[in-house]
């Protein structure tokens, strides 16, 4: 199969993209970012989570013809969670069998792996994650070895987390494997067709913070 030359960013030693979205994860291109995210560590599942109660709601609410019904196969929330799915579900099966590692924990290490020392409250909204699926992704991490907890002097409630020699072992070895699927996913796209897909979804990701702050003050004023 012939593939179409992409510019890669594999060898970049920043730690996020330098374009307006600071949240996509190290050690891979802003294009990884569409299934592994950061607060896009994955960018697909991140605006999903956004995207689903706020759309599904206020469609909900204001319709009152069943002409209006919602044809779930062309409904954007619903096929970008579809999509993330599916990919979560590809690599997942590759990250457990391979280095027994879940996605949680994954996006943890890459994470860690240029900004060290991160606590997991930084952690949390850049890898999508909430307080149990951290607490328990880390946990396992420790246990495995693979991280490592030193205390913060200015909080002793918290704790600066690194990756150990075996962490940063795992990380090496994941991300020419995440790299290749990067690429065969997104194979048949032009260079320019990848840079308007980044672009759409950094304006997704802001509409949809947009959104849910104004459902919300609905919601308020609702209740």
């Amino acid at each position: 199969m012939e593939m179409k030359s992409r510019p890669s960013a594999s060898g970049s030693g920043a730690a996020y993209s330098t374009n307006s979205n600071p949240s996509v994860p190290i050690g891979l291109s802003q294009r990884s970012a569409i299934f592994l995210s950061s607060e896009k560590v994955v960018s697909f599942a991140t605006i999903c989570v956004k995207m689903i109660p706020v759309y599904g709601k206020v469609k909900a609410d204001l319709m009152t013809d069943v002409s209006d019904a919602l044809y779930l196969p062309r409904f954007l929330p619903y096929r970008l969670t579809k999509l993330a799915g599916a990919v979560s579900r590809s690599i997942a099966g590759l990250y457990s069998e391979m280095f027994d590692l879940t996605i949680p924990e994954w996006r943890i290490v890459a994470i860690l792996g240029s900004h060290p020392g991160m606590t997991a409250r930084d952690i949390g909204p850049l890898a999508s994650l909430d307080k149990v699926s951290m607490s328990r992704a880390i946990d396992r991490l420790v246990k495995a070895g693979r991280l490592e907890k030193r205390a913060v002097t200015a909080d002793r409630r918290a704790a600066a987390l690194y990756l150990t020699k075996s962490g940063h072992d795992v990380l090496h070895r994941i991300k020419p494997l995440a790299q290749e699927y990067e690429d065969r996913l997104l194979d048949d796209f032009t260079v320019e067709e990848i840079e308007q897909l980044d672009d759409f979804l950094n304006r997704l990701d802001a509409k949809a913070d947009e959104l849910t702050e104004f459902t919300g003050k609905i919601e308020e004023i609702a209740g």
